[in-house]
């Protein structure tokens, strides 16, 4: 059977990957604070990565056949107040596990994100060039080039901003903005960054797609880059709207601003629009807007 292993597996991505996992194959889940938090089925594994001499020592226990690697500072502020904190995991890790796969024969699927682009010239694809405006967006530019560098075979799959229910310990803009909501506290909402936003759902099933391929070594898979955007790009305000709309709560309590009506450390890109439609042709189907949610609505009482 094939091995997978998946970093940051109790994150908000990981664990949804995780809860689809393929009944074929054998994961091990990687969790550096939350091993208890993965869904059942998993093996996990509690590492640092950062002390990579150490994780090392599993990667040749387990042998994997395909890494997921998720595991990342994700928090654009943060990463912008904390460069050289951030830099060993969202940089050199990657870089390093890249290394490890190109020497015994694995496939590193490497997860970006959208904030690689300054948002001016959507929309963007696979192939447009990296212009990042906050630190964030530098570190994951620069391990992309060092994961490429080091294995040719690796895929990089850039993300956008993601929705849906997480993990005991990993949840997403979208249940914060729900249980302030149901709390009776106002939300703000840009009307001016548009993004391309997709459920925890389809951000897994895109990659199962993506790693089924890259497992027998598919030259239309590895080697290359993919975005993997939802179906429709909206603002935040419009989708904060729709989010009300469909979980009947008041939009009375969204108040629209503009970014920069709020003081953030990091540069915010204004439009991530992505083209993911080298994704689609290999089976990746993002669902319309209304019918995710509406799905995330049915099956509430399954994750809470």
């Amino acid at each position: 059977m094939p091995r997978l292993l998946v970093t940051g597996a109790s994150g908000f991505l990981g664990w949804n990957v995780c809860r689809q996992i393929e009944a074929s194959w054998l994961v091990w889940g990687v969790a550096h604070r939350h091993p208890d938090a993965l869904p059942a089925g998993v093996r996990a594994v509690a590492a640092d990565l950062t002390d990579f001499s150490a994780f090392a020592k599993t990667l040749d226990a387990v042998r994997p056949d395909v890494i997921l690697h998720l595991a990342a500072w994700s928090n654009t502020n943060f990463c912008e107040q904390h460069p050289e904190q951030t830099c060993r995991l969202n940089v050199e890790v990657p870089e390093l596990l890249a290394r490890w796969a190109e020497a015994q024969g694995a496939v590193l699927v490497f997860v970006s994100s959208g904030q690689v682009f300054d948002g001016l010239r959507p929309p963007q694809g696979p192939d447009t060039p990296v212009s990042p405006v906050n630190a964030y967006g530098r570190q994951k530019a620069e391990a992309e080039r060092r994961v490429r560098a080091a294995s040719p075979r690796a895929v990089v799959v850039r993300v956008p901003v993601m929705f849906g229910w997480g993990s005991p310990a990993s949840g997403s803009f979208f249940t914060h903005w729900i249980h302030r909501l149901r709390a009776g506290d106002e939300v703000p909402a840009f009307s001016d960054e548009v993004r391309s936003f997709l459920s925890g759902r389809a951000a897994a099933q895109g990659l199962w797609c993506l790693m089924t391929r890259a497992l027998s070594d598919a030259a239309d898979v590895c080697g290359r880059i993919f975005h993997l955007g939802g179906a429709e790009a909206v603002s935040r305000h419009a989708f904060a709207m729709l989010m009300c709309e469909v979980f009947d709560l008041p939009k009375g309590q969204i108040r629209a601003c503009r970014q920069a009506d709020l003081t953030m450390a990091a540069a915010r890109p204004p439009r991530i629009v992505f083209d993911s439609s080298a994704a689609m042709e290999l089976g990746f189907d993002p669902w319309p807007l209304r019918r995710e949610l509406e799905w995330l609505r049915a099956h509430e009482s399954t994750v809470n």
